[in-house]
Formats: C-alpha cells, sequence, structure tokens
C-alpha cells in the first residue's frame, strides 16, 4: 500500500479518488447505506432549518444490519426516540460540550451502544461528526509512530476516549486539506474513503506478519451472558400508565380507548386519541422510503408553519425577527408563538390548546389587539418564559 494515502499527507484528489471508486457496501447494504448517507440527513436538515430537528423511529433502523443490538433497540417506542433525538441535537448545538452530553443523551434509549449513538449524530451533523467506525478508527492512526501503539492494525476500544481521538483526528484532517487545496471534506466522506484506504492498509501490513498476528484485526468475540435490555428494566421500574411512567398521558389515552371520558396531561390539556394512536404505531422501513412527493410535502409544510408564524406575529404587532438571518433564535419565536396563542385562547375562551391561524384571524376580526410590547421577551418572567418551553413538549399530541 503506497504511504501516498495515509491521513497526514494525503491530498484532496487522492481522497476523492478513494471516496469515489474504493470499496463500496454489499447489495444488501447499499439501500440502508443509502438512507443514512443521504434520505435521513436530507429529512433531519429540512427539520433543522425549521428549528426542529429529530429522528423517528425508522429511521434509527438505518443500521440494523450492522448492529448486535436490534432486539434491544426495537423496543424503544416512537415517542421515546423522537424526544431523545431531539433533546440530542439541542444539547449538541447548544451546551459547551455538546458531543458529550449528546452522545450520553441518545445511549439513554436500549440498543444504542456508543457506536450508534455517533452513527445517529453524524446523520444529524455529517460535516463535523463522524461515524465510530472501526475502518476510520484504524484508518486515523495509520502511519502513527511504534511507540504511540496506534497502528493501522490495532485493535478498536469502543470508549469515549477512543471516540474524542478519532473525532479530533478527523478534524486535523478536514483541517490540513482545507488549509492545503481550499476544499474541505465532511466527516463522512473521510469515514467513506477510510472504508477503503484504512482497510487496504490494513491488509498490507497484516500479510508482512505471522499468521499468528492476523488476529490482531479481528478480535475473536465470545458468548456474551444475555442480561436485561434497558427496555425490560424500564417496563419492570415504570408499569404502564403509572405516576412513574413519563408517557403515561399517552398510554392512559390510548388504553382507555376512543369513547371514554377525556384524558389530560400534566399542563391540563386534553389529549387527542387519534394523535396518541398515530404517535406509537410501528413503522417499516418501506414507509421512510423517500420519494419526491414526500420530501415536497414536507418543505410545504415547513414553509406553511413558517407563514402562518410571520402572521400570528403580524396580527399581534410584534416582531419575531427575520428566520434568514444569523441571529434569529428559533427557541424566542417558539416562546412567542406560545404567548400568542396563550392570549388568543383567553380572549375567546378556548379550553383545547390548537390554535390554528384560523382562530387568530377571527380572533383579531372580533376586535382583540395587544398591547404594545406585550410579547417583548424582556417583559416576561423568567417562569412564563420556562413554561412555555416546557409546555411545548408533546403539543403536537393534544387536541
Amino acid at each position: 500500500m503506497q504511504d501516498k494515502y495515509q491521513p497526514d499527507v494525503v491530498t484532496y484528489e487522492d481522497f476523492e479518488f478513494k471516496r469515489k471508486y474504493g470499496n463500496h457496501p454489499s447489495k444488501e447494504a447499499k439501500p440502508l447505506d443509502d438512507m443514512r448517507l443521504n434520505a435521513i440527513p436530507e429529512t433531519i436538515d429540512l427539520r433543522k432549518k425549521d428549528g426542529d430537528a429529530f429522528l423517528e423511529k425508522a429511521e434509527r433502523r438505518a443500521k440494523t444490519y450492522n448492529s448486535s443490538h436490534g432486539e434491544a433497540a426495537a423496543s424503544n417506542t416512537a415517542v421515546q426516540i423522537r424526544e431523545t433525538a431531539r433533546k440530542a441535537f439541542s444539547e449538541f448545538e447548544t451546551k459547551k460540550d455538546g458531543i458529550n452530553a449528546a452522545i450520553k443523551t441518545l445511549q439513554e434509549l436500549a440498543g444504542v451502544p456508543l457506536p450508534m449513538a455517533t452513527l445517529i449524530l453524524s446523520m444529524y451533523d455529517p460535516h463535523r461528526v463522524p461515524y465510530f467506525s472501526d475502518e476510520l478508527d484504524r484508518y486515523v492512526d495509520w502511519g502513527a509512530a511504534k511507540k504511540e501503539g496506534r497502528r493501522a492494525t490495532k485493535n478498536v476500544s469502543h470508549t469515549m476516549k477512543e471516540y474524542h481521538h478519532v473525532y479530533d483526528r478527523v478534524q486535523e484532517i478536514r483541517e490540513r486539506i482545507k488549509k492545503e487545496s481550499g476544499k474541505a471534506p465532511s466527516a463522512v466522506d473521510i469515514e467513506i474513503a477510510a472504508h477503503s484506504i484504512g482497510l487496504t492498509a490494513a491488509d498490507t501490513v497484516l500479510r508482512e506478519k505471522k499468521d499468528t498476528n492476523a488476529k490482531a484485526l479481528v478480535p475473536e468475540e465470545k458468548p456474551r451472558k444475555k442480561r436485561k435490555t434497558k427496555a425490560e428494566i424500564y417496563e419492570e421500574e415504570h408499569p404502564r400508565g403509572s405516576e412513574k411512567d413519563i408517557f403515561r398521558h399517552i398510554h392512559n389515552t390510548v388504553d382507555r380507548g376512543r369513547d371514554a371520558s377525556p384524558t389530560y396531561d400534566e399542563w391540563g390539556w386534553e389529549m387527542d386519541y387519534e394523535k396518541c394512536m398515530q404517535w406509537d404505531k410501528p413503522m417499516y422501513r418501506s414507509q421512510l422510503k423517500p420519494t419526491k412527493s414526500k420530501m415536497k410535502k414536507e418543505e410545504d409544510h415547513f414553509e406553511r408553519q413558517r407563514r402562518e408564524l410571520y402572521r400570528m406575529a403580524e396580527l399581534m404587532e410584534d416582531d419575531i425577527g427575520d428566520q434568514s438571518s444569523h441571529s434569529f433564535s428559533r427557541w424566542n419565536a417558539s416562546i412567542k408563538e406560545e404567548a400568542y396563542k396563550d392570549r388568543v385562547r383567553t380572549d375567546l375562551g378556548q379550553k383545547t390548546y390548537q390554535v390554528p391561524i384560523e382562530t387568530f384571524e377571527k380572533w383579531h376580526k372580533m376586535g382583540f389587539r395587544a398591547k404594545p410590547g406585550e410579547f417583548d421577551l424582556e417583559n416576561m418572567s423568567p417562569e412564563r418564559k420556562k413554561r412555555y418551553g416546557d409546555m411545548r413538549v408533546g403539543c403536537a399530541l393534544r387536541k
């Protein structure tokens, strides 16, 4: 194997050649890789632009062919996956140590070890976050000094310390190539190329060693003692519908049936039975298959939400800012949106949570008006802003 492909010297042109024409997934793996590398990141990016990035249950299955935790992972509910991913993505962007916080949050899901957590984050931000693959782990240290103990044939240790090393090395490679060629590859690009470059490098080194050393590349796996999954432990400690069950309002709504008396969440809003049933319904891979019509439908949905929010602000004679501006805060806009809806519900005596734009128009035609500065964030108490922020969790399941 030529040394020109080593991570500290490889050029953008050599790198691009390997990425495009190196080893590729098998026919069985290719559809899942296409989802993981293209469809899902594009879908998440659309949600990110709307300020509410999350992951659906079927999307989390994008690499089950490379995971031995499928049974445990399948036990997570759609609501658990969506809310956990939403929290992790937010922590990644807002916290100082975002990568650690996001990974820790994602690992709260059953069947999500460290590599799977990094895979999910790489779909959220494929430019910065590398997936903790064995090939990439070996590749970033190909050519390292022997005394450092990091060779292309080293055993892979799936620890946070090792991942931080891989993460930092990937950033170093990106920065070096950008400085030399003016073009910066993404973390996913490096991972794809490493699948070809790293494996070839490892095979070359192994051929020069004795057969007894070949086991170093793929350690022998020992049978594991069967243990309870996180989902099984959770269900035992948090009986369905009990006070310990954080999804009790959804579970109680579904379990009581369509014709039962109303179920209310902790904020006093009535739950919608049909929405709760739909959220908890299993999703299949075929339903996730991206099509132009689905992508267009989602884009139209986000654009409609954007127009309606600006119309709400116009009726309230308030300013939420320019969403195309770098300084725009989706969180602040969400707080104001809740305040708008709260005002309309109060004036019209509405008991349900959902306030469509038609109700805003009706409110305005009836002669109601907001006071100047009523929705300025500096005029809101911290308690009120926290209440509006917390109240948005699970709001889609209310009437």
